[in-house]
């Protein structure tokens, strides 16, 4: 796990420094919603990864909260390490998955950018 200062990641070191934005981009979404009890804030040095994130996300959020009910890892990840780091971190977690999929069900036709998980 990567720890800078004051900031702490449930983000694993081989997903921080992997070299594809798509993977690496995927493996964050997944895990944020994983863990998504221990998120207090999401940071980026740039908005623009920010509104890429949020795009990717509202294609990609079927098969993430899939990966997250089943406790697998989408066939895009294809690093080998990405993979392990990733499988070595999550379990299958159907509760939450259900929760994710009415949340993002409730606002895909609306406005992504009013979710709210609590």
């Amino acid at each position: 796990m990567y720890l800078f200062l004051q900031f702490k990641t449930e983000c694993p070191e081989e997903v921080i420094s992997g070299g594809d934005y798509k993977q690496i981009t995927y493996c964050h979404l997944l895990l944020g919603l994983f863990f998504s009890d221990q998120v207090e804030f999401i940071t980026s040095a740039f908005a623009y990864s920010m509104v890429q994130a949020f795009s990717s996300f509202e294609e990609l959020w079927r098969e993430i909260c899939k990966d997250i009910r089943d406790g697998t890892l989408s066939p895009r990840i294809k690093s080998p390490k990405m993979r392990k780091a990733v499988l070595d971190v999550i379990s299958p977690n159907p509760t939450l998955a259900s929760k994710l999929e009415g949340a993002f069900q409730e606002v895909e036709e609306v406005d992504w950018f009013g979710i709210h998980l609590s």
